[in-house]
This record gives C-alpha cells, sequence and structure tokens, in this order.
C-alpha cells in the first residue's frame, strides 16, 4: 500500500501489508518518483494467423439478487431492452456465455438448495427435490436471454451441496463450510443430474 506525498518532488510514502500478518500498515523507507526523460519505443506484434486458445464465450452471473432486480425493479419494456443489450449479437454485446449457481450463492435472497429438509431429516432418495424456488425470476430471465440468443452457453456453478449431505448440519446457511458425508456421494452425483436435466427450463420436476 502506497501514496503520493503532497511534495512536488515525487517522494512516496510507502505502507506495508502481507497476507500472513506479520507486517500490518508497517511504515516503509520512502522512495523517489524521478521523471522518465527517454522511453525506448513500445512495439506490439500482431499475428492474426496464429491461435494459442480457443474462446468459448464472454458474459456474467445471473444469480437469485440479479434475476430478482430484473424482475421486480423494472417494467417489462425496460427489461426487454436491457436484456437484448445484454444478449443480442445485433442490438447489444451480445453476451455468449452465463454462469448459473446451482442453488443459492453469495448473492441470493435467502439461503436455499434444491431439496432443504428440516433439522434432523435427510433425503437420499432426493424425493423432495425442486428448482421451484427459480420458477419466479431466475428461469423467465433466462429463458428470455437463451430466445435472444440461441448460442447462449451456460455453465453451471455449485456453491453447497443441501445441508442434509454434510458432515456437520447446517440447515441456516448450507454455504458456511462444512464436508460432504461418504453416504451422500450417490445422493450428491444424482442431485446435479437432476439439475442438468430440469435446468433446461422445463420446470419443476422432483425425483420421484
Amino acid at each position: 500500500m502506497s501514496r503520493l506525498t503532497d511534495d512536488s518532488r515525487g517522494q512516496v510514502a510507502v505502507w506495508l501489508t502481507t497476507g500472513d500478518r506479520r507486517h500490518l500498515l508497517e511504515p516503509q523507507p520512502p522512495f523517489q518518483l524521478e521523471p522518465m526523460t527517454q522511453a525506448p519505443p513500445a512495439h506490439i506484434i500482431l499475428d492474426e494467423t496464429r491461435i494459442d486458445q480457443a474462446i468459448d464465450g464472454f458474459g456474467a452471473a445471473l444469480t437469485d439478487s440479479a434475476a430478482w432486480v430484473l424482475t421486480h425493479y423494472l417494467a417489462s419494456d425496460a427489461r426487454e431492452q436491457l436484456l437484448r443489450a445484454l444478449f443480442s449479437p445485433a442490438d447489444g454485446i451480445g453476451l455468449s456465455y452465463l454462469r448459473m449457481p446451482i442453488g443459492a450463492s453469495d448473492f441470493a435472497l435467502h439461503h436455499y438448495t434444491y431439496d432443504d429438509m428440516p433439522p434432523g431429516q435427510r433425503d437420499p432418495e432426493l424425493r423432495h427435490f425442486s428448482i421451484a424456488h427459480d420458477e419466479a425470476s431466475i428461469l423467465p430471465i433466462l429463458r428470455r436471454a437463451r430466445a435472444i440468443n440461441p448460442r447462449l452457453k451456460i455453465m453451471a456453478s455449485l456453491l453447497s451441496p443441501p445441508g442434509w449431505m454434510k458432515r456437520r448440519w447446517l440447515p441456516v446457511n448450507p454455504l458456511d463450510g462444512g464436508r460432504l458425508r461418504r453416504d451422500s456421494y450417490d445422493s450428491y452425483a444424482r442431485y446435479l443430474l437432476a439439475f442438468a436435466r430440469v435446468r433446461g427450463g422445463r420446470g419443476h420436476r422432483s425425483m420421484r
């Protein structure tokens, strides 16, 4: 961390903080900024025939809170204008990639998964699996975005399995740590598979 002093000599005052907390805002010897009299020319060479890596797309995340704001704070015409500006390759910037949290993320209105159970109860057969929570805001925004840009790609991102799948029960905030129980490996795999099957916009389903 550093800042320029108020004098005109270009002196810089420096404070040091390290990640291991051995140094916390400790003053360091100042150093001097000298004017650059001669700068070597910069040469940038672009070889359009060389391909180093492929890019799947550019985009952002569609979280619970973002979808809620788009649904509840924008009129339908304003929301449509914004979605076209974001996702349309012809009328907007053509975002082509979305990260979709599997259940609640740290940007959600409240903590939830797709198979929450009361304290002390478990659901290894996923009989209560449901994405009904997402029908209110997330899925309508996702469906419209994909209609505007049919080439839109979705990356599912898991924050946490349901609390009952963890060694330490976390019914209030399943994102707050905990480790997956060994006897939940199969249920967890089928939980992710169920999400992949229904996330394409087919609505509320259970694993019955």
